[in-house]
């Protein structure tokens, strides 16, 4: 397995698209065999729902898509393990 960094592009920290997230605008390291399943176990553990109202856009989660979040390989100076996200402020969840 590879660790994978996801964060989110400049400019984007502050799309509505967050709110779809309970990860916030921030990087997050996660071990995975590729950049589609690095987002998928960070975008799934990220989910939190929202009430679609009429009228509105339906809102996804910003760490699935390449125009919101970047997906790099990537060797931080600490330990991933696998099943654990790290968020930037120390934070650990488990995938």
């Amino acid at each position: 397995m590879r660790t994978y960094k996801l964060e989110p592009l400049a400019g984007k920290e502050n799309s509505q698209y967050w709110r779809t997230s309970r990860i916030k605008a921030q990087p997050v390291w996660v071990k995975a065999s590729s950049v589609g399943e690095a987002r998928n176990k960070v975008a799934l553990c990220a989910l939190q729902g929202l009430v679609r109202k009429a009228g509105r856009n339906t809102l996804y989660n910003p760490f699935h898509f390449g125009d919101m979040t970047s997906c790099i390989e990537d060797q931080p100076d600490f330990d991933v393990p696998e099943g654990i996200i790290i968020l930037s402020n120390g934070e650990r969840l488990t995938v």
